[in-house]
């Protein structure tokens, strides 16, 4: 998906899809300072392969908002937050950017839980409870958490295919 591509979707709709993944921003307003954010930081030309969420904004916007996204040779870790600022304690949101190469891409993995539940019949079953995704770029750990059924993780599953040197996107 091209940047101006990312940028309008987000814009119209405060939601951007990729494959089984789907990254969102809980209004417009914020919506659109993200993507007025994105459109000065990202060259013209950039390609955006893959976008995974790793936090959202709680209740009243506490919190953040986080999303990792696989540019061709980086990963742009993206976070908002709710700042208060000024005499009157006004809100403004705070956006900032850190991007790794993938080249120093070291290991990623997926983690997942499962926690016994009864099922269908009294049979005890084992749903997903939690899982996450652990990126490690140069030392530095990026975690992915989620709390996600079978359709969750075959969207970090995309997401770390998307990672791999020999996947076509990168």
């Amino acid at each position: 998906m091209t940047k101006d591509e990312f940028v309008h979707t987000l814009s119209k709709k405060n939601w951007v899809e990729f494959g089984k993944g789907r990254i969102s921003s809980p209004d417009s307003v914020i919506s659109e300072a993200i993507a007025k954010d994105l459109s000065k930081i990202l060259p013209p030309s950039a390609e955006i392969y893959y976008a995974i969420e790793l936090s959202h904004f709680g209740e009243s916007l506490t919190g953040n908002l986080a999303w990792l996204l696989l540019l061709l040779n980086q990963l742009l870790q993206i976070t908002a937050t709710m700042v208060k600022a000024g005499p009157k304690k006004d809100e403004l949101l705070q956006i900032t950017h850190r991007f790794y190469p993938v080249g120093r891409l070291d290991r990623a993995e997926i983690q997942v839980q499962h926690t016994e539940g009864s099922g269908e019949k009294g049979r005890t079953e084992f749903p997903y409870s939690a899982s996450a995704v652990l990126v490690f770029v140069g030392g530095e750990r990026i975690e992915v958490p989620r709390r996600v059924g079978p359709s969750g993780v075959e969207a970090l599953r995309e997401f770390m295919g998307s990672l791999s040197p020999q996947s076509p996107t990168i």
